[in-house]
């Protein structure tokens, strides 16, 4: 991705901000990264929780510059929420109850050694895992078949897709990471 990262110290979100139209995270021409959000405590749509900006109707980390693990309660793992994060854990446990982990969701996070990913989680989408250069095993909670497919339309209707086994975690680690990383991954 050559977007031109551009740093912004910190941003807060007042108490009465509602909706967020077009997060400016993920921007394919100019990538916003933030030192600190700060969310109004009285805001009652979105809260910071273990370092994650997190939006409360639909339980998505939107972005997590600070978080060293994912809040129990998540659905989505929102696109680019921890893209580059130096933070999280060498095993990270993706926990049950989240559903999709979106597009470049972690991508480029280098610490990542392990990663298990709970029954729940039915999405992954391309480059999740893309440059995770350290990443050896990915544990699959259920191991049954998943499917890969390079169409978004595909994806989002869980049709079309390749059979992939997800049994041994080494070769998944690097199916995510390389040989299929800008594949959308689905299970029925």
């Amino acid at each position: 991705n050559d977007a031109i990262p551009l740093t912004v110290r910190e941003i807060h979100f007042p108490k009465n901000l509602k909706e967020i139209d077009v997060i400016p995270i993920g921007n394919e021409e100019i990538r916003y990264r933030f030192d600190k959000i700060t969310v109004d405590p009285e805001n009652p749509y979105y809260r910071i929780e273990d370092g994650c900006f997190i939006k409360n109707e639909e339980q998505t980390i939107y972005y997590a510059p600070e978080a060293t693990a994912i809040p129990e309660g998540i659905r989505v793992i929102g696109g680019r929420a921890f893209e580059g994060d130096t933070n999280l854990p060498a095993d990270l446990v993706i926990p049950e109850g989240v559903t999709v982990i979106r597009e470049w969701a972690f991508y480029h996070c280098e610490s990542l050694l392990r990663v298990d990913i709970a029954n729940s989680v039915t999405a992954i989408g391309r480059s999740a895992f893309e440059n995770c250069s350290n990443l050896a095993q990915m544990l699959f909670k259920d191991s049954t078949t998943w499917y890969r497919t390079d169409s978004y339309a595909n994806w989002t209707s869980r049709t079309g897709g390749t059979k992939t086994t997800v049994s041994s975690m080494t070769t998944s680690a690097n199916y995510f990471k390389l040989t299929y990383k800008t594949y959308y991954w689905y299970k029925l």
